[in-house]
């Protein structure tokens, strides 16, 4: 533990209603389960059906038609996994909009119910370190989302943190790819483009977005698309976490006050 997590503040009495809710944990994990499962229903299906022949020419596929009495079983097994899944969702979004911070969170267009809460499972209290039962900085909710930097190996200016072979990553993986699907809808719902094909905003995340892709393109022009897009989407993914710990601070900040 560092001299500056040690500095944090003890949380007093939690937050009532919790941030941390474990019922969003539980239905989020179940959800995990339930689309993994689908997903391998989808591909043994795909397997058993399939005739054609692959690109590097070889037939993988069974040919079975659908009428064939094992893979009639797995479509019915796999439209039993869809219910299951659909009513997960229905049940995960119901428990987002009891959650203290949907008020926020309605505001922001662009931040569903079931992204969220998938977030927030996989993140706790934005706002609290649950581990410790310490308040934790904005930076520290980045570097548990994997958005801090790290020492570049070749040298210069430290880089953005990503997985290195054979060092153990110390974020949660989970946790980045929630906030960059999050990110990714942000973007789809606040930019557009117009007649001439220039991009303007709508949202606050949509004109964030563009100016670091304008930004990057003037400051370092030796990036390809790719790279200048992954660079902007962890600017948008930093902005959204920031602003999703002041809605949290605020909500425990008033419940201290009352």
């Amino acid at each position: 533990m560092t001299d500056e997590t040690k500095a944090w503040p003890k949380v007093g009495s939690p937050c009532k209603p919790s941030l941390n809710d474990k019922a969003l944990y539980m239905l989020a994990a179940q959800l995990d389960d339930l689309e993994g499962l689908r997903k391998a229903q989808d591909n043994r299906i795909r397997i058993l059906t399939t005739a054609d022949v692959d690109s590097d020419g070889e037939k993988r596929g069974f040919g079975l038609t659908e009428d064939n009495p094992t893979v009639q079983n797995l479509l019915a097994l796999q439209d039993g996994t869809k219910k299951l899944e659909h009513e997960n969702i229905l049940q995960l979004q119901r428990a987002m909009r009891k959650n203290p911070l949907w008020d926020w969170a309605k505001t922001q267009k662009g931040i569903g119910e079931k992204t969220l809460a998938r977030l927030l499972a996989a993140i706790g209290d934005p706002y609290v370190n649950g581990s410790e039962q310490t308040v934790r900085s904005v930076s520290q909710l980045w570097a548990y989302c994997g958005l801090h930097t790290m020492v570049n190996p070749d040298g210069g200016e430290n880089m953005a943190a990503r997985r290195m072979k054979g060092v153990q990553a110390n974020w949660s993986t989970v946790a980045k790819t929630r906030a960059y699907l999050i990110a990714e809808a942000l973007v789809k719902s606040g930019v557009r483009k117009d007649e001439n094909g220039e991009r303007y905003a709508l949202t606050e995340y949509g004109q964030l977005y563009i100016d670091r892709r304008n930004h990057t393109a003037i400051t370092h022009p030796e990036w390809t698309p790719g790279h200048s897009q992954n660079d902007a989407m962890r600017i948008l993914m930093k902005r959204l976490l920031r602003n999703l710990w002041r809605a949290a601070r605020d909500i425990h900040e008033r419940e201290d006050s009352d």
